[in-house]
């Protein structure tokens, strides 16, 4: 009976011992410092970084950062941080902040490659007191817009702004951004219509 006892104390040790979890390593993290690849005063680079897919096929994430000073964004490699992207206002306007939020927003275009979206508030003080209807794009730039661009080329798809321009709430579109999967219902209010125009549209 003895032996029993010691026999069956040593194969419960022995099973606990073989399902006991393998030690897994530590993460190891490493913390790179990332400057403005085109230093400038006033350029307020990092005011928004979003990580994103793999964008060049080396198996690395990249990510993105907004320079809303100097009015871009560069999209950089994971790997070494060089540069892979510079987005800017496809209608050239400057001082509306574009680059002020970022985000990944998934393949839109069905290349397999992430999308990047690019909030450009408008202007930081006051709106304009009427811009007429439909609004022309220097009144929509003062209102606020988001822009969508290739993650593979760095072309711009298309920008959203409120085409209504009438009212205050139209004002800061793009100051923050989220991702929202699949939504094909648009909704609308009295207050704020929203639209949408192609980068081609006058």
């Amino acid at each position: 009976m003895h032996h029993q006892v010691i026999k069956a104390v040593a194969l419960t040790c022995l099973l606990v011992g073989l399902s006991a979890p393998h030690p897994v390593a530590p993460a190891v993290y490493r913390i790179v410092q990332v400057d403005n690849p085109e230093p400038a005063t006033e350029a307020l680079f990092g005011t928004s970084v979003a990580g994103l897919g793999d964008l060049d096929g080396d198996g690395i994430g990249e990510f993105a950062a907004g320079a809303p000073g100097t009015n871009r964004v560069y999209v950089m490699s994971g790997a070494d941080q060089s540069v892979i992207h510079t987005l800017q206002d496809p209608y050239a306007f400057t001082g509306k902040r574009f680059g002020y939020s970022v985000r990944g927003v998934g393949d839109m275009n069905g290349d397999g490659i992430e999308e990047i979206a690019v909030g450009a508030p408008g202007n930081i003080w006051g709106i304009p007191s009427a811009c007429g209807y439909p609004p022309p794009l220097e009144c929509l730039a003062q209102l606020g817009r988001v822009f969508v661009f290739s993650g593979s080329t760095g072309d711009s798809l298309l920008w959203y702004g409120d085409t209504s321009s009438v009212t205050v709430y139209a004002n800061y579109i793009g100051t923050t951004l989220a991702p929202l999967g699949d939504v094909n219902v648009l909704c609308t209010s009295s207050s704020a219509n929203r639209g949408s125009r192609s980068p081609s549209s006058s």
